[in-house]
């Protein structure tokens, strides 16, 4: 979670350890204070390693005008969900 990389976006996995994206436990910021206003980010990869599930939600104080999931270069990775909506992993995705 990265709200200094640029001017007034939020940046989500931009660097996430391998050993985080695990599809035996979901890794859990809850509550992580940015300039913006506290985060929460949630995430698991599917039993068949080709999803990564996230969960994305904030208590804006201050919007940002960008918020960036960079996608990890996770091997047989096909989709990416966010908050229930399914992605390609082509690219970061702009939430």
């Amino acid at each position: 979670i990265d709200d200094q990389i640029s001017e007034n976006e939020l940046h989500l996995m931009r660097i996430c350890p391998q050993a985080w994206i695990t599809s035996t436990g979901e890794t859990i910021f809850d509550k992580m204070p940015t300039e913006f206003g506290p985060v929460d980010l949630r995430f698991r990869l599917s039993e068949d390693g080709k999803t990564l599930r996230v969960h994305f939600s904030a208590n804006w104080r201050n919007k940002p005008g960008k918020v960036i999931l960079h996608i990890p270069p996770v091997k047989g990775l096909t989709s990416v969900t966010v908050n229930n909506k399914k992605y390609s992993v082509k690219g970061p995705i702009k939430l």
